[in-house]
């Protein structure tokens, strides 16, 4: 494991912050909104990563956007429907529900 600066970490090469997610998830499971808000390269996206990446293997749809270029509120809002859009058009392995509703 070694320190990595660039692009988010996950795996291995996420470490020393376990307790972030942890706390995380028990807001979000308690209803709560959460946001992250730090210094740049402080590890947010990694922990938002690593916090969707835990809820996907309990089965949760966690879409993430990457919203960093966006010039635009209109261009955050599409950004965000796409991925949604994407996520909500793929059903989870074993669901027999129809996640298309409109014909």
């Amino acid at each position: 494991m070694k320190p990595s600066t660039g692009r988010w970490v996950s795996g291995s090469n996420f470490f020393g912050r376990k307790g972030e997610p942890k706390v995380l998830k028990e807001r979000i499971r308690g209803g709560n909104h959460v946001l992250l808000y730090w210094q740049r390269r402080m590890g947010k996206t990694s922990i938002a990563r690593e916090l969707c990446r835990q809820f996907q293997d309990e089965g949760w749809v966690s879409p993430f956007a990457e919203i960093e270029a966006a010039t635009t509120p209109e261009d955050v809002i599409t950004e965000m429907a796409e991925v949604q859009h994407k996520a909500c058009s793929h059903p989870l392995p074993g669901s027999t529900l129809s996640r298309n509703t409109r014909s």
